[in-house]
C-alpha cells in the first residue's frame, strides 16, 4: 500500500490489474479528516491497495467494504469515523468521511483519463455507486489535473 499515492498512481494501478478493481472516493467531510474530499483510493480482488484517507487507521475496514462491493458487484457510499457504522473504526482527528465504492470503474474511461493527463490536460469525470465516466453522468464530479511542472530556463 503506498500512503501518498497522485491521482495518476491510483489511475494507473486500476489500469493494470483491470476490472477486478474498486476504486474509493472521499465524497464529504464532517469535521476534521487528513484527507481531502476528490482523494482516492484503489483496491484490487486480492486485497492489494493504492492510497490511504487516514495514513493506516481505516484502510484495513476500507480494503474489506471494497472486497464486500466487488464480490456483491454494487456500490454504495460509507461512513468512517464519526458516526459510522463502524464504531471501533476512529479517525485520529474525530471526523468522519464518506467514502463512495465504485466496483469495477471502466476501463476506456480510465485510460482516457491516463491519456489526458500524461498530455498535459485535464480531464473530468463522473463517479457514482455504479459508474465512472465522462463528466456528462450525473454523480461525484471530479477533475484530474496533470502534476505540477516546473521549467526553468
Amino acid at each position: 500500500m503506498s500512503i501518498a499515492p497522485t491521482p495518476l498512481d491510483i489511475l494507473r494501478f486500476l489500469a493494470e490489474r483491470g476490472e477486478a478493481t474498486v476504486l474509493v472516493t472521499l465524497v464529504a467531510v464532517h469535521g476534521s479528516a487528513s484527507r481531502a474530499v476528490g482523494t482516492q483510493m484503489a483496491v484490487a480482488a486480492g486485497g492489494e491497495s493504492c492510497g490511504s484517507f487516514s495514513g493506516g487507521c481505516i484502510e484495513a475496514a476500507v480494503i474489506a467494504e471494497a472486497l464486500d462491493v466487488l464480490s456483491g458487484g454494487v456500490g454504495r457510499t460509507v461512513r468512517f469515523g464519526a458516526g459510522s457504522p463502524y464504531i471501533d473504526v476512529k479517525l485520529p482527528c474525530g471526523g468522519g468521511i464518506d467514502l463512495l465504492f465504485t466496483p469495477r470503474p471502466d476501463g476506456a474511461v480510465v485510460n482516457a483519463v491516463l491519456a489526458g493527463l500524461t498530455g498535459r490536460t485535464s480531464v473530468s469525470v463522473s463517479i457514482s455507486s455504479d459508474a465512472f465516466q465522462h463528466a456528462s453522468g450525473a454523480g461525484f464530479a471530479l477533475t484530474y489535473f496533470p502534476r505540477l511542472r516546473v521549467v526553468a530556463l
